[in-house]
């Protein structure tokens, strides 16, 4: 995925590849190109989703396989360059608790020309 700063209302898509309906928390970690870490809330996907990546293959993604968060501010992704991102999910129904942390996946953010 590439965007620009100060984008908003894109949405970072996570597959974890296993289900997630138990869960108490979702989170998705960003590491910016400076090794600054932040956190968000994520959501989950409740349908199943076809993706299509930038190498050009496809695959679709089972409901409760995948998490998402809509950038919904210029404060977590705020400057350009090489980002990381993995999915946390936590499940404290379980004893002990289930947390599973999913790989980590890249994305580019760009400058503005203005």
């Amino acid at each position: 995925m590439t965007m620009k700063l100060g984008e908003t209302g894109k949405r970072i898509v996570v597959a974890t590849g296993f289900d997630m309906s138990s869960n108490t928390s979702l989170q998705m970690r960003f590491k910016s190109p400076t090794g600054v870490s932040s956190t968000v809330t994520a959501s989950l996907g409740g349908t199943s989703l076809s993706v299509t990546y930038e190498d050009g293959s496809a695959a679709t993604l089972t409901a409760n396989e995948w998490m998402y968060w809509d950038v919904d501010n210029t404060t977590t992704i705020d400057i350009a360059g090489t980002w990381q991102v993995e999915g946390i999910y936590n499940n404290t129904g379980a004893t002990p608790d289930d947390i599973h942390i999913g790989g980590t996946a890249t994305f580019t953010v760009l400058e503005n020309l203005a």
